[in-house]
């Protein structure tokens, strides 16, 4: 998501947030032969590399930069 560690660890909470919300309806995870991580939704088919909720954290993360400039 592209925190800064050390000028931005007041929003690391964003980032565990993302990383332990739950998959919306429909969405499973899955480990590729590599080891990655991958989503799939078996209502549409689309599967995605990125956690099916880190449009909207990236949003959030977005504005609360935006809040402090």
């Amino acid at each position: 998501m592209g925190i800064d560690l050390e000028k931005e660890a007041d929003f690391l909470w964003v980032a565990e947030e993302l990383a332990s919300a739950p998959l919306p309806i429909g969405w499973t995870e899955h480990t590729d032969q590599d080891g990655s991580m991958y989503f799939y939704n078996f209502v549409s088919g689309e599967s995605s590399w990125d956690h099916p909720q880190q449009g909207f954290c990236e949003k959030l993360l977005r504005n609360l930069r935006s809040e402090i400039e």
